[in-house]
C-alpha cells in the first residue's frame, strides 16, 4: 500500500513539474513574440514617416505609396504569428520598392531626414531578423519539450498547442 502511494505521489510530482516547465516555455514564446511585434511596429512607424517625407517632396507614385500604406495597415492589424507571416513577404518587397524610389529621386537622396529614416529602417530590418531568430529558437525549444515523450502526455491533456514559427521566407 505504501508503495502505491509513493508511486502515485511521484507521478503527481512529475506531472506538476512537467506542466510548469511547459508553462514557462510557452510564456517565453509569448514574450519573444512581443519583442518581434515591437520591432515590427517600429518598422511600420518608420515606413509611414518615410512615405510622409516622400509626399512632402511631391513624390507621388500613387500605386507604390498606396501599396505601402495598405501593406503597412494589413501587417499592423496582423496580431498572431500566422497572420503576420502572410503579410511579411509583401511588406519586405514594399520596403525594397521604397528604397528604389529614394534612389530614383535626387531630392530624396540629399534629404537628411529621408536618409536617416532609410538608415533606421535598415537597422530595424536587422533587429527584426535577430528577434525572429530568437523567437523561432524559443518556439523550437517549446515544441521539442511539448512533443517529447513522456512530456507529450501532459502537453496533450493540458491543452498546450504547438508553437508557430515566424517564417523567414525571403530573408
Amino acid at each position: 500500500m505504501n508503495w502505491i502511494i509513493l508511486i502515485l505521489l511521484l507521478v503527481l510530482v512529475w506531472v506538476v513539474v512537467t506542466f510548469n516547465r511547459l508553462v514557462v516555455l510557452r510564456n517565453r514564446t509569448h514574450n519573444q513574440w512581443a519583442q518581434v511585434e515591437s520591432e515590427l511596429k517600429r518598422r511600420f512607424d518608420l515606413i509611414s514617416r518615410l512615405v510622409t517625407v516622400m509626399q512632402g517632396h511631391q513624390i507621388y507614385e500613387a500605386n507604390t505609396l498606396t501599396a505601402v500604406v495598405e501593406e503597412r495597415r494589413l501587417a499592423h492589424e496582423g496580431g498572431d504569428v500566422g497572420e503576420v507571416n502572410r503579410t511579411e513577404s509583401t511588406l519586405r518587397e514594399t520596403v525594397k520598392t521604397i528604397f528604389g524610389l529614394v534612389e530614383n529621386y535626387p531630392v530624396l537622396k540629399t534629404n537628411r531626414l529621408a536618409l536617416n529614416l532609410q538608415k533606421e529602417l535598415i537597422d530595424t530590418e536587422d533587429r527584426i531578423r535577430f528577434a525572429r531568430q530568437f523567437y523561432n529558437d524559443t518556439v523550437m525549444k517549446y515544441n521539442n519539450w511539448r512533443q517529447m515523450f513522456p512530456a507529450s502526455l501532459v502537453a496533450e491533456r493540458m491543452g498546450f498547442k504547438e508553437g508557430v514559427y515566424f517564417d523567414a521566407e525571403g530573408q
